[in-house]
Parts: C-alpha cells; sequence; structure tokens
C-alpha cells in the first residue's frame, strides 16, 4: 500500500487536468469477518441439552474468520477554475469509472489511485465567493508515484458573477448541490479483475444516485407543499466548463430564523432521472 506524507498541500491530477487542492486524503479499509453460526451467546436450543451444554449456559462463539475485502476511500475539494470546474461532474452523472486519479504532494511524494467511481460530489457558491468542489471517491488500488514538481500556471477562479442559475425565484444569495452514487463492492472468492490483491473487489457497482440540495434567496420564495399535483421542474447551474441540469421537485420551505438578512431556502430533490 502506498504511503502518504502528512503536511503537505498539492494538487490532484485527473485526465491530465490539474486541481489545486485545499483539501485531500484517502483512507484504506479491511475488516475482520466472523462466520455466522447457528447459536449465539446464550441461545439453548431446545431439549435439555444443546451440543452438550446445560440450557442457559454461555455458549463458545466460534472462531472461524477470514479478512474482509480491502478499498480505498478518498476525497479532496478545491475552489473551481475556468479549466477544471467540469472534469469530474461527469463521472458522478453516469457513474464510469476514473481509471486514475492522482495525488502529488510538494514533498516529492505521490500516490495514484486506480479504477476509481466517485461516491460523492458536492457544489456550492455564496454571493461574493467562489465556487466550490469537493469530492468522495472508491479505489481498487494504489501505487507510489514518487513525484516533485512545481504547478505554477496562473487559473482564474471562478466566482458567482460567473454562475448561472435558473428555476428559482428571488434575487438568489447561494447555492448548494450534492450528489451521491451508492458504491457496491462485488466480490469474488478468486479476487479481482483490476489488480493482484485477492481480497479487492472484482468490480465496483453503481447503486442508487440520490441529488439534492437548496437555493438561498434574498426574498420569501413561494411556499412549496408537495401534493399529487406536484410537478417536476428544471433546476439549471451554468459556470465556465460546467453544465448541470436537474430534473427535481421543490420541497417544504426552509427559513433562515438567525439575526441579519432575512434569506429563505428553496430546497429541491432530483427525481427520475435527475441529472439531465
Amino acid at each position: 500500500m502506498a504511503e502518504i506524507e502528512v503536511g503537505y498541500l498539492g494538487i490532484v491530477e485527473v485526465g491530465g487536468t490539474r486541481i489545486r487542492c485545499n483539501n485531500m486524503g484517502s483512507t484504506p479499509t479491511q475488516q475482520v469477518l466472523d462466520y455466522k453460526h447457528i447459536y449465539g451467546l446464550n441461545d439453548s436450543g431446545s431439549g435439555s441439552t444443546t451440543k452438550g451444554e446445560t440450557i442457559g449456559a454461555i455458549i463458545d462463539q466460534k472462531i472461524l474468520w477470514r479478512p474482509g475485502m480491502y478499498l480505498l476511500a478518498g476525497s479532496f475539494s478545491f475552489p473551481a477554475d475556468e479549466d477544471n470546474a467540469g472534469v469530474l461532474y461527469d463521472y458522478i452523472k453516469t457513474g464510469e469509472y476514473v481509471p486514475e486519479i492522482k495525488f502529488k504532494y510538494s514533498c516529492g511524494t505521490g500516490i495514484a489511485f486506480q479504477n476509481c467511481r466517485l461516491s460523492q460530489f458536492t457544489l456550492s457558491v455564496t454571493a461574493g465567493d467562489m465556487l466550490n468542489i469537493s469530492v468522495s471517491f472508491v479505489a481498487t488500488s494504489s501505487d507510489d508515484i514518487g513525484v516533485s514538481e512545481s504547478y505554477e500556471d496562473a487559473k482564474k477562479l471562478i466566482t458567482w458573477d460567473k454562475v448561472d442559475i435558473t428555476g428559482a425565484d428571488g434575487n438568489l444569495q447561494s447555492v448548494n448541490l450534492n450528489i451521491t452514487n451508492e458504491i457496491i463492492p462485488i466480490y469474488t472468492v478468486d479476487g479481482t479483475v483490476f489488480s493482484g490483491n485477492e481480497f479487492g473487489p472484482r468490480d465496483l457497482r453503481i447503486g442508487e444516485q440520490n441529488v439534492s440540495g437548496v437555493i438561498n434567496t434574498y426574498l420569501k420564495p413561494i411556499e412549496f407543499t408537495m401534493n399529487d399535483e406536484t410537478e417536476e421542474g428544471l433546476i439549471t447551474i451554468v459556470a465556465p466548463n460546467l453544465t448541470i441540469g436537474i430534473n427535481a421537485v421543490k420541497t417544504p420551505l426552509q427559513v433562515s430564523t438567525s439575526t441579519g438578512v432575512f434569506y429563505a431556502g428553496e430546497v429541491f430533490t432530483g427525481v427520475g432521472r435527475a441529472l439531465i
């Protein structure tokens, strides 16, 4: 397993696109799996004895076990620029594999994650601020890549004035979009098609996709109540090199009760084929 030296910021590279990150990290997971057995700690079965034990006696637990599946989970976040804003969206939209995600640290340390699927994609932007994106992924394997490179190319960050949002009423104050894909590892006893690790998954299946978010406005929008006549509507978020269309319904209003500028949130939930 590749090791990461802590304490250094760096860049993520996806398909040749470099992303300056303000946070990035990974976590390997592998659990001990106990084999299930018929009798629990205080189970006694029927009759006067069970497996030679007196009724009510504590039954020894079985000690058979095996190593569980080996997975790698990672995440990173970054302020989007005009080149990298859309590089990850298509992967969360379709659930396709990202062939490789590379973490490169300024200390000359690097790690490459292979055969990744995105489990979460979050986009947020507030009036007067920058567009921020965070991503979580699951990978099947990783390798050390010793790198020592600088990334000095000037990039223009995407600010609020470069983001266009339609499908909401009032003067907009912020938008937050969260997309999650359920990752279901498929494991077989003969190991994986991805690597030589016999405890690796054979495939990472995509289960349910959930899309939700909130668009805050300075003016109180219409009160929404879901009923049999509630219709789906289109919400779009457009920024340089990024276009997101969401087939959504609006759910009951969220109103801020804190002091300060009054704003209310149009909460939406993606339905059907949510991302279009």
